[in-house]
């Protein structure tokens, strides 16, 4: 019954698993020396986590390893995914990449970006800068599992 388990190339998941966070994590923080000034602005303090902002200034090194774990969890997800969806993917690198992303990309809009707007005031242009980015870490980790996976 529990053969399938078997066959997954667990190696290969690791791997994309690890691209993704360091992709995701140097995304992330070249989008934040863009986006600071929503981050600093005293009428969103209360909006942000206390992992994030427990005071004024910089987050402490607890966010940036809960933030790495976070990646390293979600990459595995995606990676798993991938895995099992790749053999219904077009065979093409490129079709592969693209259709896996837009697929990624979909999903995040509905279940985090939407939600998102309704449930918290956000500045929009915060908002729309996290999606650029959503963007750039699916499309650059498409790649990877694509590359890596298969």
């Amino acid at each position: 019954m529990m053969d399938w388990i078997k066959n997954i190339k667990f190696s290969k998941i690791l791997w994309a698993t690890l691209s993704y966070a360091i992709i995701a994590t140097v995304l992330h923080q070249i989008e934040s020396i863009f986006t600071m000034n929503f981050y600093l602005l005293e009428s969103y303090f209360g909006t942000w986590s206390k992992f994030m902002m427990s005071k004024a200034g910089p987050p402490e090194p607890i966010f940036y390893i809960l933030s790495m774990l976070f990646s390293l969890i979600s990459g595995f997800l995606i990676a798993s995914v991938y895995y099992f969806l790749k053999d219904h993917l077009t065979q093409d690198y490129w079709k592969k990449v693209i259709s896996f992303s837009l697929l990624l990309f979909i999903i995040s809009i509905v279940t985090f970006t939407l939600p998102c707007i309704l449930l918290f005031h956000l500045p929009i242009g915060l908002v729309l800068s996290w999606i650029l980015t959503s963007i750039f870490i699916y499309f650059f980790g498409s790649m990877v599992f694509v590359k890596i996976i298969g």
